[in-house]
């Protein structure tokens, strides 16, 4: 995870399960529109470049982790 630029060193207990749906569907939306903390920002982004390796849209995981987190800072995700 070096070469994406994540701190190991953060706390996890941002990103747990909440203990209810609602709290989970709210912490999902708080990172679409730009309330997110770091590190769940950083794990949408990770979870998306995946998919976004795994379609071809994206050269390698660096290039989808930084792509993510670009339009994760943007607006665009949650107007969509």
């Amino acid at each position: 995870m070096d070469t994406l630029g994540l701190d190991s060193r953060r706390s996890m207990q941002a990103i747990l399960q909440k203990p209810t749906r609602k709290e989970n569907v709210s912490a999902g939306l708080d990172v679409l529109r730009r309330r997110g903390n770091p590190v769940q920002n950083e794990v949408v982004a990770l979870n998306a470049a995946l998919i976004l390796q795994l379609a071809g849209v994206c050269e390698d995981l660096v290039e989808g982790f930084q792509g993510a987190l670009a339009e994760i800072a943007s607006t665009r995700p949650f107007d969509k």
